[in-house]
C-alpha cells in the first residue's frame, strides 16, 4: 500500500518549463547591423559623384624663352695708356663732355688712391645693393644654368667697385693740389650721352639683320664677357667702356610654330622677365632668321635695369585671361530653344521671366493669351534661348508689349548650349557657361554670366552621365 502511495504522489510531479524570453537588446543590434550593412551596399554599388568647387583665378600658356638683347651700343677705347679709375657706377647716366674716368701714366696717382681702399666703411644703401645682385641671382638660378654664375661675379665685382671707386674719387680733388701729380694725370670726358657699362662681350655692334642662328647659342658665351674695371691698366686703344645711347631696345626670341601661330595677330604681349620677375608689355614683330621664326619685341623701359645682359630669359604670356577655373570634363551641352527678343517678356506683377503663349481654351472653345515663367539660359543681342523641355515645339509665341513685330512666333528652332551641372541645392541644375580659354585639362569660364556661376558654386567634376534635376544626395 506504501508503494501504491509512492507512485500516486509521483504521478502529480509536473516538470517545470522555463519560459521563453526575448532579448531585446541583442535584437536592436541585429536591426542596427542589418541597417548598416544595407547602406554600405547601397553606397558601394552607386556611382560615387565628385564634386568641384568653382574658384576665380587666371590660366595662361606661358612659354619661357630665352632672347637675344640688342641695343644702341658704342664702345669707347683708351685715348692714352696708363692706370684707370672710373667714375660713374655700372648703369649710371652719362652726359655729353663729363669726365668718366682718369688716366695716370705714372701710377702714383693710382697708388694713393688705392692706398685708400682698405678703409672704405660700407654704408646700408651699399649692403643693400649687394644683396639685391645676390638675391636677384639666386631667384632665377637654376641647375641648367650654372654658367649664369660668372654673371653673378660680373655682378657683384661691379657693386663693390662702384663703392670703392665713389670713396676713392672723394680724395681725388685733395691729391690733384699736388702739381707734380698733374702733370702725369688726366680725365677723360665722354664725347656723347647714354648709359655707361663696363660689362663687354664683343657683340655691341649686333644687328637685327645681321643676326644668325648661331647667335643664340649661349655655350661659350661667359668666356666672352670681360669687366674692364678689373684692368688697373690699359694700353693704347684698349677698350674701357661703352654706352648705350637710347632707352630703346629689343630682344629677339626664337619660336616654335605653335608661338608664332599665336603671335601672329597680335601686336602687343605681356612678358615677364625671369631674372628678376619684372612685368611688363612689349611690342612684338615677328620676322625669319636663317628660315626660322623669331619675335621681336621691343621696349622703352627697363633697358638700364638690363644693360649688362645681352641673353634675357622672358616669359610669354599668351592666351591670358582671368574667370572662374572649371575641369574640362564637367563640360556638357544642351539644347534650347532659339527665341528673337522680341518675345520675351518681362510679367509686371511677379518680375518672373518667360514668354507670352497663344493656347486654345477648351471651356471657352477660343485662344487665350497665357504668360509662362520659364528660365532664360543665356540672352544676346538678337536672341534668347529656353530650355527644350519646358515646352513643346510647335508652341505659338506672341510678342512682348512694344516689340517691333506684331507676328507670331512658333518654336521649331534649337541650338546646343555648353554648360555644367550644378549641385548646390543637392540635385543637378544646368549652368550655362561662356568660355574665354580652354586647354587639355582645366578652361576659364566668365564669372557672374546671368544663369550661369560665380565662385564657390559646386559642380559635377565629370558631367558623364547625369541627368537634370535628379537628387544626387
Amino acid at each position: 500500500m506504501a508503494d501504491g502511495s509512492r507512485r500516486e504522489a509521483g504521478d502529480n510531479v509536473v516538470r517545470y518549463r522555463r519560459p521563453i524570453r526575448i532579448n531585446i537588446g541583442l535584437i536592436v543590434f541585429l536591426l542596427i547591423f542589418i541597417y548598416m550593412l544595407v547602406n554600405i551596399g547601397l553606397y558601394l554599388s552607386r556611382e560615387t559623384i565628385a564634386i568641384y568647387e568653382v574658384n576665380k583665378m587666371s590660366i595662361a600658356d606661358d612659354n619661357t624663352v630665352q632672347g637675344l638683347v640688342l641695343r644702341d651700343e658704342t664702345v669707347y677705347t683708351a685715348a692714352r695708356a696708363g692706370y684707370v679709375n672710373f667714375l660713374y657706377q655700372e648703369g649710371s647716366q652719362v652726359y655729353k663732355n663729363s669726365p668718366v674716368y682718369t688716366v695716370d701714366e705714372s701710377g702714383s696717382v693710382y697708388r694713393m688712391l688705392a692706398a685708400s681702399e682698405g678703409s672704405v666703411e660700407l654704408s646700408g644703401n651699399d649692403i643693400d645693393k649687394v644683396r639685391s645682385s645676390i638675391k636677384s641671382f639666386v631667384s632665377a638660378y637654376s641647375p641648367d644654368h650654372y654658367d649664369r654664375v660668372t654673371t653673378l661675379q660680373y655682378s657683384l665685382s661691379s657693386d663693390i667697385m662702384d663703392i670703392t671707386n665713389t670713396a676713392m674719387m672723394n680724395r681725388l680733388d685733395e691729391i690733384l693740389k699736388d702739381e707734380a701729380v698733374t702733370t702725369v694725370f688726366s680725365q677723360i670726358r665722354s664725347v656723347s650721352s647714354g648709359i655707361i657699362s663696363y660689362t663687354l662681350d664683343g657683340m655691341e655692334g649686333l644687328k637685327l639683320e645681321d643676326l644668325t642662328a648661331a647667335d643664340f647659342d649661349t655655350a661659350g658665351y661667359a668666356d666672352k664677357v670681360r669687366n674692364t674695371r678689373k684692368a688697373e691698366l690699359v694700353g693704347n686703344e684698349d677698350p674701357v667702356y661703352k654706352l648705350s645711347k637710347s632707352e630703346n631696345w629689343q630682344i629677339v626670341l626664337p619660336l616654335t610654330k605653335e608661338q608664332e601661330s599665336r603671335l601672329a595677330d597680335v601686336s602687343t604681349v605681356p612678358i615677364t622677365f625671369v631674372k628678376d620677375h619684372i612685368d611688363t608689355r612689349a611690342s612684338v614683330e615677328l620676322t625669319q632668321i636663317e628660315d626660322k621664326p623669331y619675335a621681336v619685341l621691343s621696349l622703352s623701359r627697363f633697358m638700364v635695369r638690363y644693360v649688362n645682359d645681352r641673353y634675357l630669359d622672358v616669359e610669354l604670356h599668351l592666351n591670358q585671361v582671368t574667370g572662374l577655373k572649371i575641369p574640362v570634363t564637367a563640360l556638357t551641352t544642351k539644347d534650347f530653344y532659339v527665341v528673337p527678343n522680341d518675345y520675351y517678356v518681362i510679367d509686371p506683377n511677379t518680375e518672373k521671366t518667360g514668354v507670352m503663349v497663344q493656347e486654345y481654351n477648351e471651356e471657352t472653345k477660343s485662344m487665350e493669351k497665357t504668360f509662362r515663367n520659364v528660365d532664360i539660359y543665356m540672352k544676346d543681342d538678337e536672341n534668347f534661348y529656353i530650355a527644350a523641355p519646358v515646352l513643346e515645339g510647335g508652341t505659338v509665341l506672341l510678342p512682348a508689349e512694344g516689340a517691333e513685330t506684331a507676328e507670331p512666333f512658333v518654336l521649331s528652332e534649337r541650338a546646343p548650349l555648353t554648360g555644367v551641372y550644378n549641385v548646390n541645392k543637392g540635385y543637378y541644375v544646368f549652368r550655362q557657361v561662356e568660355i574665354l580659354y580652354q586647354n587639355e585639362e582645366y578652361c576659364i569660364v566668365a564669372e557672374n554670366t546671368p544663369y550661369g556661376l560665380s565662385a564657390y558654386d559646386h559642380i559635377v567634376a565629370d558631367a558623364t552621365g547625369a541627368v537634370e534635376d535628379a537628387v544626387i544626395y
